[in-house]
């Protein structure tokens, strides 16, 4: 494994989910030994995840945007496996490396189904999941795909945050998209007093929700990364309509943060005691809330415990010790090392 190349290959212009699941995988794999190269498909602009790839001294390169070319630079730089995240880098990859030989896995994040064009490439993407070996990051993906996948969570690194207190603040962290429920939690705001509620992101819902909500909401826009963030939120409120598994609610209970959040996708393994936050039965809004007003009825030492309880949980599974020997596993099948 060590001597060989590995190509992490997505298309993106902005920073999410998939992009931060990139770099920490990149990280890992450069610590363990691996020659990794971030490669994306197409240069947008400076990309703002490159700051902690160039910090990770991790090797990038962009392709011009065109399949012709991608096709080229596979043929010649012959990665011993192409390793793709999102839909448009999975069609690709996949075909390409079918037809040039180069072995493909790919990852599967989307728990959502898409609208229109989108819809139809996630569709392409998940039909040609026959081509490579397959990653799926949550039970309820793996059971949309055709071909066999290993189920493996997404992980984040140790965090050793031991946050002092637990302000009243919810925040929502991820894209303005329906998909994720932001207006569900602008809503919630209305609903809820004693509470700040912020946003941290941005995206195509954010215009119209600030003219509503701006009264009852923080907006702060997008964020490259919410490292400095965290010691300002009490609870993380994922109020997605669908979802994998959420790199945001990890990211956040590995900082002591603990989570009110849609029993959808594989959230419910991020709580699975009680102890670690609530659960709330999809779409129910009006438990969401009381679930907001009980968190804020607590007292702090309370808040404090079930922070406790939430970056205890990832730590045990969902960190980097717990979750790369699996995606190592998946990687010397491939390469049948």
């Amino acid at each position: 494994m060590q001597s060989k190349r590995v190509w992490l290959l997505l298309d993106s212009r902005d920073i999410g989910g998939i992009e931060t699941h990139v770099a920490l995988l990149a990280t890992e794999l450069r610590k363990r030994g691996c020659s990794v190269v971030v490669t994306f498909m197409a240069k947008y602009g400076e990309h703002p995840l490159l700051d902690r790839l160039r910090a990770a001294n991790v090797e990038f390169q962009f392709i011009d945007g065109t399949l012709p070319s991608l096709y080229r630079a596979i043929r010649q730089q012959r990665p011993a496996v192409i390793h793709t995240h999102g839909y448009k880098a999975g069609i690709a990859g996949k075909l390409f490396g079918k037809w040039l030989g180069v072995p493909a896995l790919s990852t599967y994040h989307s728990g959502e189904p898409g609208v229109g064009r989108v819809r139809w490439y996630l569709e392409i993407d998940r039909a040609l999941s026959h081509f490579a070996s397959n990653i799926a990051v949550s039970d309820e993906i793996a059971r949309r795909l055709p071909a066999p996948s290993r189920v493996i969570p997404n992980f984040v690194p140790t965090a050793h945050t031991n946050l002092s207190n637990s302000p009243l603040t919810v925040a929502f962290v991820g894209r303005l998209s329906a998909e994720k429920g932001p207006d569900t939690f602008c809503e919630l705001a209305t609903r809820v007093d004693r509470v700040k509620f912020v946003v941290y992101g941005d995206g195509p819902m954010r215009s119209e929700l600030e003219q509503q909500y701006g009264h009852a909401v923080d907006f702060r826009g997008r964020v490259n990364s919410m490292e400095s963030y965290w010691g300002e939120i009490g609870l993380l409120c994922l109020s997605s309509r669908n979802e994998g598994l959420p790199l945001a609610g990890l990211e956040a209970m590995a900082h002591r943060v603990p989570l009110a959040a849609f029993a959808v996708g594989d959230v419910a393994k991020l709580i699975p005691s009680g102890t670690e936050g609530y659960l709330v039965e999809p779409g129910d809004v009006r438990g969401m809330a009381q679930a907001l007003r009980a968190w804020a009825d607590s007292s702090d030492e309370t808040r404090r415990a079930m922070g406790s309880m939430a970056q205890r949980h990832i730590t045990q599974n969902f960190s980097e010790s717990a979750v790369m020997p699996e995606i190592l596993k998946a990687y010397s099948a491939v390469l049948k090392v």
